[in-house]
């Protein structure tokens, strides 16, 4: 019997037998509860997930369409028993959308900083669609880089070198200018409206 169960053992069992395919979590467990005590039935997974799901405000960079939280959601549920925070959510539905499916726990585990590249190189103006915000450029500073930081350009993942033309964000991270081996930040900046490396708002 684990601690899950001997705090929640109603609920601990209705989920398992509701399709949770491994031992749920006491944040999920508690969450059950808080629905049987307000409906006085116990939920099925759409039912949880909608009860406690809260959509992220039209200016975030997590918010994705309501239908496709819910289920990545009760994957989540199902899969790794538990409530998946937005941005997990949103991490999940890039993946989905740039390869057809649902990421692997051993992909979850690694960097994901090769997703955030693959976003950078979409040609889907569409999937962008929502995000298209104004940039203030005034606030970015083009110029040639002098002191090489300790992180690589994040858009073609190449090393800075002395005197090549970058593009300073307001964060103070830089990144290559566009050009021939680089499309360049501007690119990332006219699909969203952030520093892709801390989330910064430009």
């Amino acid at each position: 019997m684990t601690f899950n169960s001997l705090l929640f053992p109603l609920e601990y069992t209705h989920l398992l037998e509701s399709g949770c395919k491994v031992q749920p979590d006491i944040i999920l467990c508690g969450i059950v509860r808080n629905f049987y005590t307000t409906y006085y039935t116990m939920p099925s997974l759409e039912q949880l997930v909608i009860y406690h799901y809260t959509p992220c405000h039209d200016q975030c960079e997590n918010n994705i369409p309501f239908e496709e939280s819910i289920q990545i959601l009760i994957y989540g549920i199902m899969e790794y028993g538990t409530f998946f925070n937005c941005q997990t959510v949103y991490s999940f539905y890039i993946f989905q959308f740039l390869h057809g499916r649902y990421p692997r726990g051993d992909e979850i585990e690694q960097n994901h900083s090769q997703w955030l590249t693959e976003m950078m190189n979409l040609h889907n103006d569409d999937f962008w669609e929502h995000r298209q915000l104004e940039i203030d450029w005034t606030k970015c500073t083009k110029t040639t880089i002098q002191d090489i930081p300790s992180y690589a350009c994040a858009i073609c993942q190449d090393e800075f070198e002395i005197d090549s033309a970058v593009i300073k964000l307001p964060c103070s991270h830089v990144f290559h200018a566009a050009s021939e081996s680089c499309e360049g930040i501007e690119k990332w900046l006219s699909r969203m409206n952030v520093c892709p490396l801390c989330k910064t708002e430009i």
